[in-house]
């Protein structure tokens, strides 16, 4: 679907505000609604900017997404300085090569739509791109889903468990269980921000989100 899970939306947006970027790169963009969150609260917290002035914003913000039709939302041109119309296997294949990198990639609820080995590929491209962090939501365990309103690039490719991330080691910092989904948080190339807390599996006892355990 062109939307992600609730509950994954507000450990990534507390992330991103903790890491303080200037720059962040979204893959997945969907109908944008991570757009208006980092302008919201992201740049407001962080930078002080105002959300309804597009003139005082700090962050820049750049998106790939793949499904053209998604590029109807006008949050796309108001929030976004810059959108690509492209697969993000080739746009990461592309900028590791040209050396771009930027804070934050921030990818959510998009590598369970690729072959599990191009999952892989496309994170650790991530990692060379990410000069703080990488943040990524992916659905928990087994979810079945073809074509999606006429995208066929919505089908679900493999299931993901916890132990799909145990292969990048000290780079995982936290690994979140929220709303069947799972958010993970990668260390870039020199992760600066608010420190993580300690333990890195928490579980939100409901989709409601009004309370928290520690797993």
């Amino acid at each position: 679907m062109p939307i992600s899970a609730l509950g994954t939306h507000w450990p990534a947006v507390k992330r991103l505000i903790e890491c303080k970027p200037k720059t962040v790169l979204e893959l997945g963009v969907g109908t944008g609604r991570y757009g208006v969150a980092i302008r919201d609260f992201v740049d407001y917290l962080c930078w002080g900017a105002d959300p309804t002035r597009p003139e005082t914003w700090h962050v820049f913000l750049e998106g790939v997404e793949i499904h053209k039709p998604y590029f109807k939302s006008p949050l796309y041109d108001h929030y976004y300085d810059r959108t690509h119309n492209e697969d993000a296997r080739d746009f990461l294949k592309a900028v590791v090569q040209a050396r771009r990198s930027w804070d934050v990639v921030l990818c959510m609820d998009m590598i369970e739509h690729v072959p599990e080995t191009d999952a892989i590929q496309a994170i650790n491209r991530m990692l060379t791109c990410a000069d703080q962090y990488v943040v990524i939501a992916t659905p928990y365990g087994k979810h079945l889903q073809e074509t999606v309103l006429g995208n066929e690039h919505e089908r679900h490719q493999f299931t993901l468990h916890e132990d799909f991330f145990d292969r990048w080691g000290d780079r995982l910092e936290q690994l979140w269980k929220v709303d069947n989904c799972l958010l993970a948080v990668l260390k870039g190339k020199n992760p600066q921000g608010k420190p993580a807390p300690e333990s890195k599996v928490f579980e939100v006892e409901s989709m409601l989100g009004v309370s928290a355990k520690q797993a």
